[in-house]
């Protein structure tokens, strides 16, 4: 193939990529405007830029197909060095395909990698995009910020998924009684509370339950709340384990302490806390 050839051909790819890039933004805007709901808005969006990179790739390999041969000897002689300064890109786009296969979080999931946490926003080719939770709010709020992860730590690190087949956790409340308080109605106060609560959400757990396990082996089946007792130096340690769903965590802890202060309050059981004797 000569210069002229090649330039020719050159030309040619880049001008139909841009002729079609432009075709494609035209037509995502399109969809912004007239699709009202905002996830099937993002999902076709997001499929229109996916088929398009594929449009590309396909008509770029149909335009060089005649000089396979020649491509082949320059990425032979180029190939090491180019595989070794895009390692991070080819693993993230390798991350973005295992993700989009096996479904391992979708958009809208709270995911944890490598230490961050958050609502995933967006899902990219390279990376993935997420809305910050729990780093400097507590109990699992957002924190406002946007973190962008490369999809190459899907490959490198464990992914937590805290919502796509099951969107509910195990949340502990602790509670310390004093030593002469009855600790029978404290439990029988703090149970009858958490099964008020979860009761809204328990059926549809059991179903979500249920369906996990056509995924997956395991003898998990025990939903409802439960007190467990242990002894501290200011008295009698309660701790309540109960179901909320991941996103609700803040407030679902909020109105069961609410509840049970109160009937602590009114049953005449006293909290323990620390106390100190100075000896002079």
């Amino acid at each position: 193939m000569d210069n002229a050839e090649l330039i020719r051909k050159l030309l040619v790819n880049l001008f139909s990529i841009f002729l079609f890039w432009i075709i494609l933004r035209a037509a995502a805007g399109f969809v912004r405007k007239n699709i009202a709901d905002s996830k099937k808005r993002y999902l076709i969006t997001k499929r229109l830029y996916l088929a398009g990179i594929l449009f590309i790739i396909i008509a770029t390999f149909l335009l060089w197909a005649n000089h396979m041969r020649e491509l082949a000897t320059f990425l032979s002689i180029f190939g090491a060095g180019l595989a070794l300064s895009l390692h991070q890109i080819i693993g993230s786009i390798a991350g973005w395909a295992l993700v989009a296969t096996r479904k391992t979080f979708s958009v809208g999931d709270r995911i944890e990698i490598n230490g961050i946490k958050g609502d995933v926003i967006d899902i990219g080719i390279l990376r993935t995009v997420i809305m910050e939770v729990g780093s400097q709010a507590d109990a699992e709020q957002s924190t406002g910020r946007i973190v962008t992860v490369p999809n190459s730590l899907i490959l490198q690190n464990p992914v937590y998924n805290f919502t796509s087949h099951f969107e509910y956790i195990w949340n502990e409340i602790d509670v310390t009684i004093t030593f002469d308080s009855s600790e029978k109605k404290a439990e029988e106060i703090m149970l009858l509370a958490a099964e008020e609560s979860s009761s809204a959400i328990m059926e549809k757990a059991r179903t979500q339950l249920d369906g996990m396990r056509d995924r997956y082996y395991f003898k998990y089946s025990h939903l409802t709340p439960i007190v467990y007792m242990s002894l501290s130096g200011s008295g009698i340690k309660l701790t309540l384990r109960h179901l909320i769903q991941a996103r609700n965590r803040r407030a679902a802890t909020s109105g069961l302490i609410r509840e049970i202060y109160g009937k602590f309050m009114q049953s005449g059981i006293k909290l323990a806390y620390d106390t100190y004797r100075i000896i002079e």
